[in-house]
């Protein structure tokens, strides 16, 4: 689950046993995120970093 929102998104994740991506792009702010626990499974600052973390992994993993 990618979303910007703690209180939905990331709690939807957990219930839902998903991995939880929090992008920081929307409402949630690093400081607001620094006082919320549990943390979500994955932060980045925004969709592009998220993206450049799958293609490393995918890369990491190597061709099928």
């Amino acid at each position: 689950m990618v979303g910007d929102r703690l209180y939905t998104d990331m709690a939807m994740a957990r219930r839902a046993g998903a991995l939880g991506v929090l992008v920081l792009t929307g409402e949630t702010t690093a400081k607001v995120l620094a006082n919320y626990s549990p943390a979500p499974d994955v932060v980045v600052s925004g969709l592009a970093e998220f993206g450049e973390r799958l293609r490393a992994a995918r890369l990491k993993k190597g061709p099928k």
